[in-house]
């Protein structure tokens, strides 16, 4: 295929839900930074290398009774651009747009990749005016 020498229509994906089983011990908070650990089970985000990113938790998710483990409930999350806080420790710049950001937490993210799991794609800074912006869109699940 050649470059384009007319306009182009792409098609834009819409995002995708998906219902994983519940940890034990754990509470899912709407709008957390959803992962699945090494045994498949969805938790919040946490620092950890070994982590897949889900998405973001569409309901809160009770589980730190345990009550969800012989008959596992679902929780529900979705992928898309969304805002996180900044590390202010190991903060994302301008300079990290179109790359790779890492949990922290269930709503924080990281330059720091050692001993973190990749959280998604630095989208943009929500304050692009100051040398450190507090929020950022990250687009997860891509």
């Amino acid at each position: 295929m050649t470059a384009l020498s007319s306009p182009r229509y792409p098609i834009k994906t819409t995002t995708v839900s998906h219902a994983d089983p519940i940890a034990e011990g754990v509470h899912l908070y709407r709008g957390a930074l959803s992962v699945l650990d090494v045994t498949g089970l969805l938790r919040p985000g946490y620092a950890s290398p070994n982590l897949r990113v889900r998405g973001i938790t569409l309901d809160d998710y009770d589980n730190t009774a345990g009550h969800f483990t012989y008959h596992r409930k679902l929780g529900e999350t979705e992928t898309g651009c969304f805002d996180f806080y900044n590390d202010s420790d190991n903060p994302l710049t301008a300079a990290d747009i179109g790359l790779p950001c890492y949990i922290l937490d269930d709503q924080t993210v990281t330059r720091e990749s050692n001993g973190h799991s990749i959280a998604g794609i630095l989208d943009s800074l929500a304050d692009i005016n100051s040398t450190f912006s507090e929020k950022v869109f990250v687009r997860i699940g891509v």
